[in-house]
This record gives structure tokens, sequence and C-alpha cells, in this order.
């Protein structure tokens, strides 16, 4: 019907080498679009293997509230139960609400402030480890002539976590940094970014300091290959940034459900009208 769409999905996976489980899933999802203002996603998983069986549940909604500002919130559950005593229970929850902003009219700044909720129990007696993490952040881009590009992250978060034998640790850390982009032409850019990580529960402190290149291998889809000179790595502050010493290579494609509609006039630009 107008506005609602439902998918479902079987599977069946066998290893044919290696120590690897066979596995077998279902899976159920709806989107929402009644109200071009809003959109709602849900999807369910079910997975079993020799070892577990498996949920999976991602929820997700967004509501255009103006032609720059949009509100998110977006949920993901993911529980793993045991079905042999080598193995043991575990489950993972992320919880994630924030804002965005985009320019419309002018296209120079883009912005994200978004808060996260993550929470994560392993339920093996010899770890016994809960996890549960607070964490905001700000993301930027400015964009204030045809060549140059820069962008800022500003985040925090605060963590407690428990080990066995009633372990525990709680601690704060920062992360801000920044990148600028020069394009040098059409197909070709160069960038530096730096990022600075510190925590005053011990007096912590990190950096990371790069240099990257990129190339437009066509259109949407885009090819980058970058050295940082020292680094570190903390997935819920660095968010897609590369901050870790050493070598790397990033491949960025944007894309969506036009992807496919190459003989559509309306999408692919380059036929006849």
């Amino acid at each position: 019907a107008e506005g609602i769409r439902y998918s479902a999905s079987a599977e069946y996976q066998k290893a044919v080498a290696g120590d690897t489980a066979s596995a077998t899933a279902l899976t159920g999802g709806v989107e929402l679009t009644h109200d071009p203002r809003w959109r709602a996603t849900g999807r369910l998983e079910w997975r079993r293997d020799r070892n577990f069986d498996a949920w999976l549940s991602t929820q997700g909604a967004t509501h255009k509230v103006d032609r720059d500002w949009s509100l998110l919130v977006r949920n993901a559950l993911s529980v793993q139960n045991a079905r042999n005593p080598s193995v043991h229970d575990q489950w993972q929850d992320r919880f994630q609400v924030g804002a965005a902003y985009r320019q419309t009219d002018l296209n120079r700044v883009n912005a994200l402030a978004l808060y996260e909720l993550r929470a994560q129990q392993d339920k093996n007696p010899a770890i016994d480890e809960k996890r549960v993490s607070h964490t905001v952040s700000l993301h930027a881009d400015h964009h204030p002539s045809r060549p140059w590009w820069l962008t800022g992250r500003l985040a925090g978060k605060r963590v407690s976590e428990r080990f066995a034998g009633g372990v525990r640790d709680d601690y704060t850390a920062w992360l801000a940094g920044g990148r600028i982009t020069w394009d040098l032409s059409e197909r070709w850019d160069v960038g530096v970014q730096h990022h600075r990580l510190w925590s005053r529960d011990g007096g912590a402190r990190q950096a990371s300091t790069g240099i990257e290149a990129g190339y437009l291998v066509k259109s949407n889809l885009w090819l980058s290959v970058g050295y940082n000179v020292r680094g570190f790595r903390d997935d819920e502050l660095q968010g897609s940034a590369y901050t870790q010493q050493g070598v790397y290579v990033r491949l960025r494609f944007k894309f969506d459900e036009t992807l496919f509609r190459g003989d559509d006039a309306s999408t692919n630009r380059s036929l006849p009208r």
C-alpha cells in the first residue's frame, strides 16, 4: 500500500570447509513513509547455528522538522542465547538520538549532534563483564568555497565497567579533532587531520596526526589512501575518522534506492530526455 513496505527473507548457510558453523536465519521488516516528514523502519532477525540462538532487532525513525533540521532516533538490540555449555549468553544494545542540520539553500554547513547509550554483557563466568557507556558528540562540516572542506568533531563519554570478582572501573574521556581537505581537481583531493584523546582519570593523553589523498573513481565512489604518523583507537569517540597509526585505505560509496534504475532518465542524467 502507499506509504508502507514489508520485507521478509529466509537463509541457509552451509560451511563447505573450515571450522565454520552452518546457520539458518529468518528475517522480517517494515518501512513506513505515510507522511513525507516522517520515516520509520523496523527489522527483526532470528539466526541459529550450533552455538547460539541469536536475535537482532533494529528500529529507526526520522522526522524532518523543516527544510534544514531533522530529528533522528535508532536502536539496535542483539541477544545471543547459548545452545551448548561451551559458550555463554551475551547481549548488546545501542540507542542513539540526535539532531541533524543541513543548510539546504547554501549547502555550506552540515552538523550532527548525537547522544548514544551502549550497554553489553557477557555472562561467561570467567569474564562476567558488564559495560555501560554514555557518549555525546558534535560533528560539523563547513564548505567555505568550492575547493575547501573543513570538518570538526568534539565528543565525550562516561564509561562504567564491571568484571569478574566484582571489580569495577569508571572513567571519562574526551576527543577533539578535525580535517582540512583541498580539492586539487574534480577527481583528486588531499587532506590533513589531527585528533586528540584525553582523560582526567590517570592523566592519559593520545594524539593522531596524518595525511590523506583521495581519487573519485566514478560518480559517488571515492577511494582514499592515508598515513597517520601516530594514532590511537576509540570506536565510541572517533566516529568515521580513522585515527590508528600507520597506512590505511578508505572506500566511500554514496547510494540510495535509485542505484539500480540506470535505464530511468529521471535518475540517469546521461540518458536522452
